[in-house]
């Protein structure tokens, strides 16, 4: 399927978004500008035109043609930053897939790539080829990291300190918080690393933390899936200590922030529940949500088996329904600022 996609830069800007260095975020959008204009991540259909839209537009948009903007969610912001670690490792060890370009200085291999499941595959394998030899690099237990934080069944949270540490973690937990790409934020302290341990001292969860706010970025397990439940105590009581804002999705972390900072398991979410920003449940096993649920932001349900939307639900973006099991609406009122996203039944 082609897309007519609307883009006044939100792209691009997006793509410079998910990288700190300039060189890394100008190789992301040679990868995936292109991929992502034709779809279908992150692209959502057009509603209603802008005033100032040009007239060949609303022409073609009164005429039936459909159009789609880019709009994309914290999964999505994850999934690009793979890509950005993943580029930024090899442009810092100089890869000689990276010498390979064309007239304009631009690497062949990510001009070839073409979407964006493609370029998750060659971070992945990059992952994997990385972790093999990293494991095998001789290894100090305690070399580089500072526990911060123990618990009574004797895991612990540890600071990673050294690009050491951080090649045991990603050689531990197959992603790519070594490589190299991380090395330099870990020094200059605009991002900080923690690591969950078991009493042997094996990675289970690894914590991506932006210092500038405080902000939880990223909450993986193993090869960048969702940590383990039975992990995921220990995680929240850290969270909860650090006061952190989370900027990671709830299918990663399980919780959902509230307008005060208080974080809330998303299978036990409180009737009232006032959300910041945006909620992403896409893809998680909840099944309900609380009765006078707000949320600032946009509510992703897509792929839950939510069946009922509850009473009093008030979304200050956009509410999205795909691949949901829910099959009616409540009426909504003009002045609740929901938009409902079009395709099945909510899209």
């Amino acid at each position: 399927m082609e897309y007519n996609v609307v883009d006044n830069g939100e792209i691009k800007s997006f793509l410079a978004g998910c990288s700190q260095n300039q060189a890394t975020a100008q190789l992301l959008t040679v990868c995936l500008e292109r991929a992502l204009r034709k779809g279908p991540d992150g692209l959502q259909p057009l509603e209603h035109l802008d005033p100032d839209a040009p007239g060949w537009l609303r022409e073609k948009f009164v005429s039936g043609v459909r159009f789609h903007r880019f709009v994309p969610d914290d999964a999505l912001e994850a999934r690009v930053r793979h890509v950005a670690d993943w580029i930024e490792a090899a442009r810092i060890n100089n890869e000689d897939w990276m010498q390979r370009c064309d007239s304009k200085g631009r690497p062949l291999k990510l001009l070839k790539i073409g979407s964006l499941a493609r370029a998750i595959a060659e971070a992945d394998k990059a992952m994997r080829r990385f972790a093999f030899n990293a494991a095998a690099t001789p290894y100090v237990e305690g070399d580089g990291e500072e526990s911060v934080m123990t618990f009574a069944d004797g895991t612990r949270i540890v600071r990673l300190l050294t690009p050491a540490a951080l090649d045991r973690e990603s050689a531990m937990l197959g992603h790519c918080v070594g490589h190299g790409a991380y090395d330099a934020a870990v020094k200059d302290r605009s991002r900080i690393i923690y690591s969950l341990r078991d009493a042997k001292n094996k990675a289970h969860v690894t914590l991506d933390v932006r210092t500038d706010g405080n902000q939880l970025l990223q909450c993986r397990g193993k090869q960048n899936a969702a940590p383990m439940e039975k992990y995921m105590p220990q995680v929240r009581s850290f969270v909860e200590r650090s006061n952190f804002v989370l900027k990671e999705c709830a299918a990663m972390t399980g919780l959902v922030q509230d307008v005060a900072g208080k974080v809330h398991s998303i299978s036990a979410l409180p009737k009232g529940l006032k959300a910041a920003g945006n909620v992403d449940l896409a893809g998680t096993d909840v099944t309900a949500l609380p009765d006078g649920l707000s949320v600032a932001g946009n509510l992703d349900l897509g792929g839950t088996r939510i069946t009922v939307l509850p009473e009093g639900l008030s979304v200050g973006g956009d509410l999205d329904l795909r691949q949901s099991k829910i099959r009616m609406l409540p009426e909504l009122r003009s002045d609740l600022g929901v938009d409902i996203l079009p395709g099945g039944i909510a899209v």
